[in-house]
């Protein structure tokens, strides 16, 4: 594995809802984007959440878009359950056109934070994505994706890349995780 590499970032926004924001960056890809299809990825959290996703523009330029997304804590589960569920009806439509196979970061089995949140949290995503996006839908494990992705599994997204010119303390790591899932998914399509 090569050393960290600084993504240059091409835009950068910041949108404020009641109970969620968006840090939102388009960036030059760090690898090259090989297949005409559009690949999402998405690293689920009940807090902190990325969702990605790699296209080539009309005037054939490789783009990737990042959503660092942070979600007020809902102790209660049905109304986490409902507040995601709309989450996704706003979000998704209006930031994953032409999306055709979305891979969803699978739990780390070995962790013990809060994974019924996250299992309830990738459920809703993959139930989403698959009926109202209609969108090819797979669950990877972590180790999976960097291996494919970073040719080890013990390297993650963060520690590969860093958006240039944003201190390290604040880096969107769950965004950069998804770009990692988005580019398992064209790199798996490929082989």
């Amino acid at each position: 594995m090569k050393l960290m590499e600084t993504l240059k970032i091409l835009t950068q926004k910041k949108l404020t809802f009641d109970n969620w924001e968006v840090d939102k960056y388009t960036i030059l890809p760090p690898i090259p984007i090989s297949n005409i299809w559009r690949y999402g990825g998405s690293d689920p959290g009940t807090v902190n959440l990325g969702i990605s996703w790699l296209y080539t523009t009309d005037d054939g330029k490789d783009r990737a878009d990042l959503w660092q997304i942070r979600l007020e804590r809902i102790t209660d589960s049905v109304e986490r359950i409902i507040f995601f569920n709309n989450l996704l009806y706003d979000l998704i439509p209006n930031i994953l056109g032409g999306v055709r196979n979305m891979i969803i970061e699978n739990a780390a089995y070995a962790k013990g934070f809060r994974q019924v949140e996250l299992a309830e949290q990738r459920a809703i995503m993959a139930v989403w994505y698959r009926k109202e996006a209609g969108f090819r839908v797979r669950m990877v494990p972590p180790l999976s994706i960097r291996k494919v992705v970073f040719g080890s599994g013990k390297v993650k997204a963060h520690e590969a890349w860093q958006l240039d010119g944003i201190p390290k303390n604040k880096q969107p790591n769950d965004a950069l995780a998804a770009l990692a899932c988005a580019y398992y998914g064209m790199m798996k399509e490929e082989e």
